[in-house]
């Protein structure tokens, strides 16, 4: 093995709280990082013996490993939770909703974001259908249970340079949805991600994060804006992870000695466990699904790949593969 592989799982407990006079359930909220709450209590009478709560926070819970449990999400501070309408920190739970596309004027330094998501849980970001142009257009870092929704995230500095414009880093059950993502996304040493539904036009990168779930997304590679990425989904030091019902074109003619466009549609190295599902890969110059190193354990199912420059299914280099499932594939190079 090539690196010793890190794991990283967390949750957060169901917090219960029973007859609590007002004062109390505020300090308590406050302490956990919260913010002020609407509590009323009525008056304790003959035909009411015990206070009651009419206004409580539900912290949501993850019901199982496989996501994020969106069924009860963190009450927000007001009604319309907090307005978003420039870059910005956040530092603390909640609902965030864009009023309008945001433009950073910062376009050199990239190691700056515009929207920075880091320290906390329980952080829920629309953009309800806005575009954030920034050279990061977002970073999550020590996040634990978080949402990306409806937004449109581009760059002023697309191109084959570009460092990554999205970083995901040391967090757990993350849902990126229905975004439309235009620039390339990094994902480190996090678990328990969801992503799916979104429209990407660069590639998904991810290192050492595990159970992480890369679901129903298009991939459509413009090669105006990277020319010659690994893969338009990459995975490596990881297991668990799925990939599944995703729509992938590399951009390229599919011709070995004309290297444009994705080399191939699914790069997966030293990884356990990995299913690799019902994926549609056309138009990369290599392959569409490759492997490197140790590669166990894993299904590679189903998938459609077609028009490609050398192979379907590749292992080329420093690769071993212990027992793996290969079936139902339909190759068309």
């Amino acid at each position: 093995m090539k690196n010793s592989q890190k794991y990283f799982r967390g949750g957060i407990a169901t917090v219960s709280m029973i007859t609590l006079t007002a004062s109390v359930f505020a300090a308590i909220m406050g302490w956990l990082g919260f913010g002020s709450a609407n509590v009323v209590i009525q008056p304790q009478t003959s035909s009411s013996p015990e206070p009651q709560i009419s206004s409580t926070y539900t912290i949501p819970v993850p019901t199982s490993p496989t996501g994020l449990n969106t069924a009860n999400r963190i009450a927000s501070t007001s009604p319309k939770g907090n307005v978003i309408s420039s870059c910005q920190e956040i530092t603390r739970p909640g609902n965030y909703t864009l009023n309008g596309d945001i433009t950073d004027p910062i376009t050199s330094n990239t190691s700056h974001a515009c929207l920075n998501i880091h320290n906390t849980n329980n952080v829920y970001l629309s953009c309800a259908g806005h575009t954030v142009n920034s050279v990061d257009p977002v970073n999550i870092t020590n996040v634990n249970n978080f949402s990306i929704n409806s937004c449109n995230f581009k760059s002023p500095q697309n191109n084959s340079g570009q460092p990554f414009a999205i970083k995901i880093a040391n967090s757990t059950y993350g849902e990126i949805l229905n975004n439309t993502i235009n620039v390339k996304v990094s994902v480190s040493d996090s678990s328990f991600m969801n992503v799916h539904n979104n429209s990407f036009s660069d590639y998904w990168k991810q290192i050492y994060t595990t159970n992480s779930k890369i679901n129903n997304n298009k991939f459509a590679l413009n090669i105006n804006e990277d020319a010659l990425p690994q893969a338009l989904i990459e995975s490596r030091l990881g297991s668990n992870n799925q990939f599944t019902g995703n729509n992938i074109d590399g951009g390229s003619d599919a011709v070995w000695s004309n290297p444009v466009g994705a080399d191939s549609s699914i790069f997966i190295a030293d990884e356990n466990a990995d299913l690799v599902k019902s994926n549609t890969m056309q138009d990369t110059f290599n392959c569409g699904v490759e492997t490197l190193g140790v590669f166990s354990n894993a299904t590679i199912d189903s998938n459609t790949i077609k028009k490609t420059g050398y192979g379907g299914i590749c292992a080329f280099y420093y690769n071993s593969w212990i027992p793996n499932v290969v079936s139902n594939n339909v190759i068309d190079s």
